[in-house]
């Protein structure tokens, strides 16, 4: 973007954010960079090592996963940019998919019986 097209504030600043103002605004970002960061190093480990499987079905896993939010995101996008409720345009979906992803984050890291190094 061009400086001058950027938007102006007309020279005015907001006052300036406290340390914790700031912990708070990084402390939103917790959840995601936990399970982030689960599945970048611990997860084909775990699904390679403790249940293990194949490492090109593990691979295959992880990418119907990462293919699904390609799909999923955009519609999701779509549909949160149309919402409009008393607790905003996000919120809800935030919200509503806090218990689900919780409970399918839990589920990944259960063996099946039968599966796994202790069969």
């Amino acid at each position: 973007m061009d400086p001058s097209q950027a938007p102006t504030t007309g020279g005015q600043r907001g006052p300036a954010l406290s340390a914790w103002q700031k912990v708070a605004y990084g402390f939103g970002d917790l959840a995601l960079a936990v399970r982030q960061t689960v599945f970048q190093f611990a997860m084909l480990p775990f699904f390679t090592d403790v249940v293990l499987l194949a490492p090109w079905l593990a691979g295959a896993a992880k990418m119907v996963g990462l293919v699904w939010d390609g799909v999923n995101d955009p519609i999701t996008g779509y549909l949160s940019d149309g919402t409009r409720t008393r607790l905003g345009r996000r919120r809800p979906f935030m919200l509503g998919a806090a218990i689900p992803m919780g409970v399918t984050f839990a589920l990944l890291w259960l063996v099946p019986p039968g599966l796994g190094w202790d069969r």
